[in-house]
């Protein structure tokens, strides 16, 4: 199973969701495995001072990603969560097409739900142009789901018919620090948060929402 979190903007929570799914799949036993194709390689980095506790492998360019990907669909058993570029680029391009699932994150701001609705618009193409039924889901990341620019952000995403996660990532200090090697959040709200975003994810995949010991 190959999940791709891309976002043509920088700056959208792309590698903080990918993370918070990450270790929470893991904290429920799947077996999770982390490709990152970003070259900035953030998710790659901190699971590395984390101890590779989930396993992550950084690639080098859209050859070395191709490659990753064939033999990730090969490899039945594992979630394979794949971080891409926060640009276009043809590593983002193959990092979508080879995607089970795409998610692409957004905050609220006019400019961020723009290149989102591009990126999403970009991935259901690729499906489509294989024969198969688009699976490209929005995340809203960064925001306060209490103001009136996250209402029209909404908006504006539900007018072009792309399916949006119901639970999101807020504005958390608790999301800052993990960054920092604190680890994610597994209680309080911001645990809340990323607990229902994968119950979300296991119910779209299909899958338990863990796996018994």
């Amino acid at each position: 199973m190959i999940i791709t979190v891309a976002q043509k903007k920088g700056g959208a929570g792309k590698t903080t969701l990918l993370l918070a799914l990450a270790e929470e799949l893991a904290r429920r036993r799947f077996r999770v495995q982390v490709v990152d194709a970003d070259p900035n390689a953030n998710a790659h980095t901190y699971l590395t001072a984390m101890g590779q506790a989930i396993p992550s492998h950084h690639t080098d360019g859209p050859a070395e990603l191709k490659e990753t990907l064939k033999a990730a669909r090969a490899d039945s058993e594992a979630i394979h969560l794949v971080d891409t570029p926060g640009f276009a680029s043809e590593t983002a391009i193959w990092g979508m097409s080879y995607a089970d699932v795409v998610l692409v994150p957004t905050n609220d701001s006019e400019f961020d739900v723009a290149h989102a609705l591009e990126t999403a618009r970009n991935a259901a193409d690729l499906h489509e142009t294989q024969g198969r039924a688009p699976n490209v889901h929005m995340v809203f990341t960064r925001v306060d789901p209490r103001t009136v620019l996250s209402r029209f952000a909404r908006e504006k995403i539900d007018a072009e018919g792309i399916p949006v996660f119901a639970r999101r990532l807020s504005t958390r200090q608790a999301f800052k620090e993990a960054l920092s090697g604190m680890g994610m959040p597994t209680s309080d709200h911001a645990g809340v948060e990323v607990a229902g975003l994968t119950d979300e994810l296991l119910d779209l995949l299909d899958l338990p929402r863990s796996v018994a010991a």
